[in-house]
């Protein structure tokens, strides 16, 4: 018998039926584990749903209220719990499990159908809305750790085709010349931006290393900050590499072709080249990118809602993700450069609610536990990420922090009517130890490892003002 499910006004066929076998975790922190079978699989449908009458007549309990629902066994024993959005009640599993042992195909080609649907959009970004070729090759190539096979992104994401729309094609970054590390640097300058950032700056200074193709972006405030940003890249990527910059590629603007920049350069020996005027197609690679990276950051600010004014945030979390995606290479800008493969298993959407935890020392009896905040990117001098407080209006640099990454921070804040904040996330009693990231950002050798032990504070949560300044350079 041929069997439909009804997607839209529209009928379309079940192309196949078997088993799910997924975990997920209680509020005490444990696992159960979950089977649920005649499972059928439509590529049509947009979500995975589950059938809450078929449960209630195989004996399954349901008891909720105030927009959570918690699903027991016929021994009343809690299964998980669900919660509603919309008019729909969403349950996150921990971990899907592929039956391989099954005869039937359909029960893998259901199990992975369904990682795909709920990972592939998630990571597309979480790479920050760049291009789908990349994210699908770093997959492919095995370029990174932490990061799922895929196997199909979006092709409609609605933040993406407005900010990347042209009239006409543009070239691609040019091809590689270099055969080592610092053997050419193109450098550009961009601005001034039509909106000041949340730190005062109006431009950014773009530095592109032609071997590994990574970029280090800094926000600065004037055209005339870009010489001493410079030097202090220099100094610090040779010493990191124990190489010397061999030659610098500029179009030509007044804030390189002065005479200080000319006599630095000079002594040091590092050679100057300089594009025609108005030929900015010979400084390709720098001018490329930063179309690249203003379509990025204006994909970032639509698919979070946040202001124009955190362009600044959007541009240094898109240049991480960018340097974390393999392009036409096999490895990444990251390992090329640096020498060692990158995680992207702490990568998180930009935008998305975050739980700050509080340290217990901090916290007063009737205090929260946690703060709520948004995430706007990573740490650059320090491991974990940045995220703005949303009501304390400022920026701090913290690893003790969970994230909900199925609804934006903006959606948070008050209204015109200054309605408070009321949603703050139940955790247990030991919920100062938040789940950490593992990542190579954060496994260097001097960060002592966090454990449920330990009596001194976890964190250190400090306040940053503003972006990171040319000052906070991140060579990694």
């Amino acid at each position: 018998m041929q069997m439909t499910l009804a997607v839209g006004e529209k009928e379309s066929p079940v192309e196949g039926k078997g088993i799910i076998h997924f975990l997920v975790k209680d509020k005490d922190g444990k696992f159960s584990d979950i089977i649920l079978k005649d499972v059928l699989y439509n590529p049509n449908l947009r979500r995975n749903l589950l059938s809450g009458g078929k449960l209630e007549r195989l004996g399954i309990n349901f008891v909720g209220s105030k927009g959570k629902i918690h699903v027991y066994d016929k021994n009343w024993n809690e299964l998980f719990y669900a919660l509603r959005k919309s008019d729909l009640y969403f349950l996150k599993p921990s971990k899907y499990i592929t039956m391989s042992k099954v005869k039937n195909e359909s029960v893998n080609l259901l199990a992975n159908q369904v990682e795909k649907v709920n990972t592939s959009d998630l990571w597309h970004e979480r790479f920050c809305h760049i291009n789908n070729d990349y994210v699908l090759n770093t997959s492919k190539n095995n370029s990174v750790k932490g990061l799922p096979k895929l196997f199909g992104l979006t092709e409609d994401c609605i933040s993406c085709k407005p900010a990347k729309s042209r009239r006409v094609s543009f070239k691609s970054m040019g091809q590689i010349r270099s055969k080592r590390p610092l053997e050419l640097l193109h450098m550009d300058l961009c601005g001034p931006l039509p909106v000041l950032c949340q730190g005062g700056n109006i431009y950014f200074f773009m530095i592109v290393e032609d071997f590994s193709r990574k970029v280090t972006v800094f926000p600065i405030r004037n055209k005339s900050d870009a010489f001493q940003t410079f030097i202090r890249f220099q100094k610090r990527a040779e010493r990191f590499l124990n190489r010397k910059v061999i030659s610098v590629r500029t179009d030509g603007g007044l804030e390189f072709c002065n005479q200080e920049f000319e006599k630095f350069l000079e002594k040091l020996g590092i050679r100057h080249e300089k594009t025609n005027p108005y030929s900015p197609e010979m400084n390709g690679v720098a001018e490329s990118f930063n179309l690249t990276a203003l379509d990025g950051v204006k994909a970032l600010l639509k698919s979070s809602g946040m202001s124009q004014k955190f362009w600044a945030e959007a541009l240094l979390c898109f240049t991480y993700a960018w340097n974390r995606a393999c392009h036409k290479n096999k490895k990444t800008p990251f390992e090329l450069y640096s020498g060692r493969k990158p995680s992207v298993s702490h990568l998180k959407k930009f935008g998305c609610i975050a739980y700050v935890g509080v340290p217990k020392q901090t916290r007063k009896k009737l205090d929260m536990r946690a703060k709520l905040g948004i995430m706007c990117g990573y740490a650059q001098t320090t491991k974990g990420y940045r995220i703005l407080l949303l009501e304390d209006q400022r920026v701090i640099e913290t690893i003790n922090v969970r994230f909900d990454e199925t609804k934006r921070g903006v959606e948070l804040v008050p209204d015109s009517k200054g309605s408070r904040f009321t949603l703050f996330k139940d955790f247990p009693e030991d919920g100062d130890i938040f789940s950490l990231a593992d990542d190579d950002l954060i496994n260097r050798s001097e960060s002592p490892r966090v454990v449920e032990s330990t009596s001194k504070p976890i964190v250190e949560m400090r306040e940053i003002t503003k972006e990171p300044s040319s000052n906070s350079m991140q060579i990694y």
